[in-house]
């Protein structure tokens, strides 16, 4: 009886939490978030803002250099380089960016990424933070034999 009274409770907390957040904006509820927490967006919006600020590798220069309007980019590394790293800045802090399908959180440098000899395309995926817009950046890095 007693777990019983208290779902009861922690349905209705949540239920008034929901109502109190949806008066002061707009909810944003992450699919894959088990602790059922919310976030309120300043100003009542999420934006949907896909874009990066600033993109660089650990080795090799991009080409063309980097703007966030320019969404295809390459280098060319030494066959020596194995691997490099990818540090994107998306241009809204609450925007998703993952690097070949890994997440990386803002201004931080992604895992390793194994550089074979030949071409490696490398995909950096930025989704807004309302979901609603995806962007995807190639760099296409070539090790010279």
């Amino acid at each position: 009886m007693r777990d019983s009274a208290k779902g009861r409770w922690k349905r209705a907390l949540v239920a008034l939490v929901l109502v109190a957040i949806t008066a002061l904006g707009v909810l944003s509820l992450s699919a894959c978030d088990t602790s059922r927490t919310a976030r309120v967006a300043t100003g009542g919006s999420l934006t949907n803002d896909a874009s990066l600020r600033a993109l660089s590798i650990s080795t090799g220069t991009l080409s063309p250099a980097f703007t966030a309007a320019t969404i295809s980019y390459s280098t060319t590394v030494a066959n020596g380089t194995t691997s490099l790293t990818i540090t994107p800045s998306a241009a809204s802090n609450a925007a998703t960016v993952l690097v070949n399908g890994g997440t990386v959180s803002a201004g931080a440098s992604s895992v390793p990424i194994a550089i074979g000899v030949g071409t490696t395309i490398i995909n950096v995926s930025v989704t807004s933070e309302d979901g609603t817009t995806t962007r995807v950046y190639t760099i296409s890095v070539t090790r010279i034999s």
